[in-house]
């Protein structure tokens, strides 16, 4: 049975506190902050129903301008569907706030350990998304679980810590068990509807059906997605990952800066920055324009962008383990250049059974069809 130790609640805390500020623009004393969390454990909620943005939205749609306050009120009371965050349709988009979820994991890490690291790049959204996947939030943030990954003298950086948890397979102590008083709000809300909850064996897999996760799509990011005929599209689409990547590190750029890549590209200076992401994105800027600070700044992005790269390059099936394959990817100029390594013919099929997936998976003439597209297209 899962223990709630000191520093988790602490690590908890600051985790609420970073959750609540991005959601309701209120920052609350570390004093409520900790009573809500204490209320929230004792109550039953899971860590995966207090971080669940869908939880807030539902609360939200009940009491305009809702406080932290209010929120934890509802998860307790029950007075909203109460859903852990698997449960959510598309919990691990970045596009539905999978960042709030991913700061507020990073801050408990560095409440428990003193150490921050890497969480808002795409490497680190994707690794957190596979971690909780296979496991559960509240199962990853442990402090028993993190000193035993890393050490309590040297802890790893939070980028560290959660990529060792989605790259394991079965090898760490991963409590998934639930605490006390979690147990028995699951047993009153079990006896209320008058249902018998599914028993778990001894492997942890439940009698009534599959672990939630288990199913292809729960998985997140997955490097494929399997059709109805076992045939696969390749996600996410390289350039879009390459897009997703500059947003998150132009961030981190000054407006001169900005200003100064922006004066590279035609009409710069009128550019929307959704423009300006999208040129840099297509490589669509001319390096003879950059001045000498500048092209630092571009050497920077470089290195910044490296190990998204490196991911993208590899979620199209090649193999980067190969140190001289590494040393010729370390050649590209990774802000400029494609990402996007497939051949037009495999860029065609994963884009036409992409369609059918998305628009045609109920129709068995389209699903069918693929068979043909691969026969086709197919390398």
């Amino acid at each position: 049975m899962r223990t709630i130790t000191q520093k988790d609640k602490k690590g908890l805390e600051a985790a609420f506190r970073v959750f609540a500020r991005e959601l309701s623009g209120q920052r609350i004393t570390a004093d409520t902050c900790e009573t809500l969390v204490a209320r929230a454990l004792a109550e039953g909620i899971t860590i995966d129903e207090l971080l669940n943005r869908g939880n807030w939205a539902r609360a939200l749609a009940g009491v305009p301008e809702l406080s932290p306050e209010e929120y934890v009120d509802a998860l307790c009371d029950s007075s909203i569907d109460v859903l852990e965050l698997k449960d959510e349709p598309g919990w691990h988009d970045p596009q539905f706030g999978w960042r709030i979820v991913a700061e507020a994991a990073h801050d408990f890490y560095m409440s428990v350990t003193g150490k921050g690291g890497r969480w808002n790049i795409p490497s680190s959204l994707m690794n957190l998304a596979k971690a909780v996947s296979a496991h559960s939030l509240q199962s990853i943030l442990s402090e028993d679980l993190i000193f035993a990954v890393t050490s309590v003298d040297e802890p790893a950086t939070y980028f560290d810590y959660i990529q060792a948890i989605a790259k394991d397979f079965n090898s760490l102590p991963v409590d998934a068990t639930l605490t006390a008083e979690q147990e028995a709000r699951r047993c009153r809300a079990a006896e209320t509807l008058n249902i018998q909850e599914p028993e778990e064996g001894a492997e942890g897999e439940y009698a009534g059906g599959e672990v939630p996760g288990d199913t292809p799509e729960d998985e997140p990011f997955p490097e494929y997605t399997e059709l109805g005929d076992g045939s696969t599209v390749l996600t996410p689409n390289p350039t879009d990952y390459k897009r997703s990547s500059i947003q998150s590190f132009i961030t981190g750029c000054s407006m001169a800066e900005i200003a100064g890549l922006a004066r590279t590209m035609e009409d710069g200076e009128t550019l929307s920055l959704s423009d300006f992401v999208e040129n840099l994105t297509h490589g669509r800027f001319d390096r003879n324009l950059e001045t000498p600070e500048i092209r630092k700044v571009h050497m920077r992005l470089n290195a910044d962008l490296f190990d998204s790269f490196l991911e993208a390059y590899k979620m199209q099936g090649f193999d980067a383990d190969d140190e001289s394959k590494r040393k010729e990817l370390e050649t590209y100029d990774i802000l400029h250049d494609s990402w996007d390594f497939r051949t037009p013919q495999v860029r065609k099929l994963h884009k036409l059974k992409s369609l059918i997936f998305q628009y045609g998976a109920d129709d068995d003439d389209l699903v069918d069809a693929i068979t043909d597209l691969q026969n086709l297209y197919g390398e």
